[in-house]
């Protein structure tokens, strides 16, 4: 919405004198318009004073249509933030959603392992994960109702042990 520095009230100031040269201001209305618009966005009072001297033919802007206008713009500014923070949203969603499906596959994988696996392997394996890690799995329990922690501390379990085993295959 702006592009370079971020406007101040002083730029605003200078600008409503350049845009209306000839208007004399009395003390009372230089003192109301610093009061209601020196506190608002000065980029959005800056981007108002142009659509008023664009928009109006009068020879003095009225402080109700700058308002009126930084209104917009705020309206605007904020429809668009709603509209981005939405598509943000959405997006974050499905990659929610992308990251659900990929850990259920991940979870039917490990269950298809260990139960292609001998049960006494599983097993070992399970109390493996007791030992080590100090959870409980009940082996009497179906593979596929076991707890995705369960599932995979039994599969790091399983290759823990296939990688020592293979290492005493070489040191043997």
């Amino acid at each position: 919405m702006t592009r370079g520095m971020p406007k101040t009230w002083k730029d605003n100031a200078a600008l409503i004198n350049g845009l209306w040269p000839t208007v004399s201001w009395t003390d009372q209305e230089k003192q109301l318009w610093h009061k209601e618009l020196s506190s608002s966005n000065q980029d959005w009072v800056h981007r108002a004073l142009q659509v008023v001297a664009k928009k109006y033919s009068a020879s003095k802007p009225t402080l109700k249509w700058v308002l009126t206008e930084i209104r917009n713009i705020k309206y605007e500014y904020e429809s668009v933030t709603r509209s981005n923070l939405k598509e943000i949203a959405d997006e974050k969603e499905r990659e929610l959603e992308q990251m659900r499906i990929q850990v259920e596959k991940e979870r039917q994988d490990m269950i298809g392992l260990l139960q292609d696996l001998p049960p006494q392997m599983v097993e070992a394996a399970a109390k493996n994960v007791r030992a080590v890690v100090g959870l409980t799995i009940d082996t009497d329990q179906d593979i596929s109702e076991w707890s995705s922690l369960a599932l995979g501390c039994t599969v790091v379990a399983l290759e823990r042990m296939a990688t020592e085993n293979e290492r005493n295959r070489h040191n043997g």
